[in-house]
């Protein structure tokens, strides 16, 4: 009997180890889910979420009225289940593994959704956006972004006209812009001009081309 419980706590261990190492790597937030509407809900949220080694980190937009900055802790995995500790309180979470995605379930019902960086988005980007202004070219929508400072920016179009916070840090080798009413991005270079790539239900790059 000892035995097989020892196996048995082998194996559980094991397999938390090779839970913890599935979903490790950064992430970043894209948009939260309703099961109800079967659609996105809610305004973008802006979070950036590193696993390691059992340990987390976590960087919120400073501007969120409840954001908490940079919080660091431990965390195991298992069973679609994320327990984590963090300025010693430890707390439980639904979290399920999908590929590319971890979606975290809340208890109002609605799941948040989070999409896997790739290492090929790091870069070391050294182009300063405070007090510059760049033209902001997407597939199908093109504007002027002016960056006022080094916590305010605004577009040339859309009446009337809105002054919005920001800010830009690195988080784990990866250089991130996170703006108020948008999705967070991942700045990287793109021939002379800087891309930003955010991630929605699809895929989402914005090319900034500086005006001199």
């Amino acid at each position: 009997m000892r035995k097989i419980l020892f196996i048995l706590i082998i194996a559980f261990f094991i397999l938390s180890c090779d839970s913890n190492k599935k979903i490790e790597g950064t992430w970043i937030s894209a948009y939260t889910f309703s099961k109800e509407s079967n659609q996105p809900v809610g305004f973008p949220f802006r979070q950036i979420i590193n696993f390691e080694n059992n340990n987390i980190q976590v960087r919120e937009f400073k501007y969120d009225l409840t954001s908490e900055g940079l919080l660091i802790g431990s965390y195991k995995y298992t069973l679609d289940q994320l327990t984590y500790n963090i300025n010693n309180v430890s707390s439980k979470i639904g979290l399920i593994y999908s590929k590319d995605s971890l979606i975290f379930k809340n208890f109002s019902g609605t799941s948040n959704i989070y999409k896997k960086i790739g290492d090929n988005l790091k870069s070391k980007t050294e182009k300063k956006l405070v007090n510059k202004s760049f033209l902001y070219h997407t597939k199908n929508y093109n504007d002027t972004i002016h960056f006022l400072n080094d916590s305010i920016l605004t577009y040339s179009n859309g009446k009337p006209k809105k002054y919005l916070r920001w800010e830009r840090f690195i988080f784990n080798d990866f250089d991130i812009l996170f703006t108020e009413n948008d999705i967070p991005y991942i700045i990287s270079k793109f021939k002379n001009s800087i891309l930003l790539t955010g991630f929605h239900q699809k895929k989402h790059e914005i090319e900034l081309i500086e005006i001199e």
